[in-house]
């Protein structure tokens, strides 16, 4: 029989009772507020014990009873559980830390068709297995008495939607509460995003307005906070470098809080909570502005002078009494907002920070089948830096125009002139080596109205800038005056020096300014070697026939 049904005072006014006579069993029942069964059945455990006889005055302690109390009878067959064959895999699973409907359908999945429980059952016997275990150390929550400036505890709380006046739209809202440990006193701000840029601001925002720093803070495992959660008190927790910069800055240490475990920071949770129940309740629509400027009030006239339930006194009274003090003082330099990103290196040598592109050398792509490389980019107001294994390799201009910032030495050599595809920027390239090149590459470019010549341009144009300038001179008009136009005709001057074969001709204005285009044999040439084969032909004798007949 169960030693915690019944209180042991009351077994022990039976005894009482009983000993002094003159009430039937019905009477005593109902005098202690016990069904009849009840009652029969705690008399028949204690006469089998021999402790119904006795001086009324002398009765046995709570120890003797429970000993006498707890020789339990078997469980008539009717109550016995429908899962007594499954009880030791039940124990099993449950130790492993499955739930009872975890187990269920492990236990149907596992033997299907034989097994028919049911999840009551199921649940009935997990709840025997815990309370044969009893409560263990790590159920308990051990109140934590904190120093006045010793810690602060912040996190975000869901805050519905409120208005954006920069878009005129509804947005998701979070509110964020840092809330000190000592006091209870604590600053609110409604913001949009959790972003890390976000979570440092606000926590630059609450310093300013709390006029110091506390010792220690107590984050969320939110992202912006903490990348890996510690699984334990031995483990590292791998911070976030942005929060971790935030607190070199203004000297207080982080200490976040185990997965899992909101109790470990109630003073924010109940502190969020009360923020949303109390201020927040009715203020979906509202202006985000109007809002945060109405929290700063209501933050210092009604939850500053409220009467806390656990401390008993006004958190704001408390706060410039005895913790504003202590508080560390805020540092004489302002702080440079700075957001650390990690990022992945596409193989096209970019990596993304807040929705641009960055390039780094290209040499840093990890090879075909390898992870890429892992970028972290270190970004302040106006710059973005790219670290490589610690070591910088790159820095851009974090507010330039268009979406990809490229750097040309960044490049593969002899390959970076290959991305630029309007053929604007090849003859302006072109026009820097003067206009003979520039004609020459303008050629090039509109040798073909349909087909696209760009890397035609491109090779030609670096074939050029390999020379020097005499050389680039002569090669290059050689090309104008035979209308050389193609890559392959270019190289083959530039090898063969067929450039240094020919004088310079004058040149006549057509077409291509102030060259132009020469045969490489003269008229007489080409007369000496045409008229011959014409003679000879069908057609100069049908010309010779009508030019006899029209004489």
């Amino acid at each position: 029989m169960s030693a915690q049904r019944i209180s042991m005072h009351r077994i022990q006014e039976m005894i009482r009772l009983h000993r002094a006579g003159g009430l039937t069993t019905h009477r005593i029942a109902k005098s202690l507020n016990m069904s009849p069964n009840t009652e029969r059945e705690y008399r028949q455990a204690l006469q089998k014990a021999g402790l119904l006889e006795g001086p009324a005055d002398q009765l046995p302690g709570f120890e003797e009873l429970r000993q006498a109390l707890e020789r339990e009878p078997a469980t008539p067959p009717q109550q016995q559980s429908s899962l007594l064959k499954w009880r030791n895999e039940i124990k099993e699973l449950h130790d492993n830390g499955l739930g009872a409907t975890a187990i269920h359908d492990r236990l149907r999945l596992k033997h299907s068709g034989e097994y028919v429980g049911k999840i009551g059952a199921v649940k009935r016997m997990v709840r025997q297995f815990r309370k044969a275990a009893g409560v263990s150390a790590k159920d308990v929550v051990i109140p934590v008495e904190t120093r006045p400036g010793q810690i602060a505890q912040v996190d975000f709380g869901y805050a519905g939607y409120l208005l954006d006046p920069d878009s005129g739209k509804q947005r998701k809202a979070w509110v964020f509460v840092m809330v000190l440990g000592y006091s209870r006193h604590m600053y609110v701000e409604y913001v949009f995003d959790q972003r890390a840029e976000t979570w440092v601001r606000l926590h630059m925002n609450a310093f300013k307005a709390l006029k110091g720093v506390p010792e220690e803070i107590v984050p969320d495992n939110l992202k912006a906070a903490v990348l890996k959660a510690a699984y334990s008190s031995s483990e590292d927790t791998v911070l976030n470098r942005s929060y971790r910069d935030l607190a070199r800055h203004y000297g207080f240490r982080i200490g976040p809080t185990p997965p899992r475990s909101p109790e470990k920071k109630g003073k924010v949770e109940r502190q969020i909570e009360y923020v949303k129940g109390n201020f927040g309740v009715g203020r979906d629509g509202e202006s985000i502005r109007m809002v945060n400027a109405e929290v700063q009030r209501w933050t210092r006239e009604i939850a500053g002078i409220r009467r806390h339930g656990s401390t008993g006194r006004a958190p704001l009274e408390v706060f410039e009494l005895e913790e504003q003090a202590h508080l560390t003082p805020l540092p004489s330099q302002p702080y440079q907002v700075v957001i650390w990103h990690k990022a992945t290196l596409h193989r096209d040598f970019h990596f993304q920070f807040d929705g641009r592109l960055y390039s780094v050398p290209w040499n840093h792509v990890a090879p075909k089948g390898e992870k890429p490389t892992v970028v972290w980019a270190r970004a302040t107001r106006a710059t973005v830096e790219a670290y490589i294994q610690d070591k910088r390799v790159a820095d851009h201009d974090r507010n330039g125009a268009g979406r990809r910032s490229t750097k040309e030495e960044h490049l593969p050599e002899h390959r970076g002139d290959h991305r630029h595809r309007d053929p604007a920027y090849w003859r302006e390239r072109a026009a820097e080596y003067g206009a003979d090149v520039r004609t020459l590459i303008d050629g090039v470019l509109d040798h073909d109205p349909v087909k696209s010549r760009v890397d035609m341009a491109c090779s030609c144009l670096r074939l050029l800038a390999g020379l020097d300038e005499e050389r680039r001179t002569s090669v290059t008009q050689h090309a104008l005056r035979f209308g050389n136009v193609h890559y392959s005709e270019l190289k083959r001057i530039v090898e063969r020096g067929l450039d240094k074969q020919h004088e310079p001709e004058p040149s006549v204005s057509s077409c291509w300014g102030e060259h132009t285009p020469t045969f490489a044999r003269s008229g007489f040439d080409y007369q000496q070697r045409v008229e011959p084969a014409w003679s000879g032909s069908s057609a100069a004798r049908k010309s010779e026939e009508v030019a006899h007949a029209n004489a």
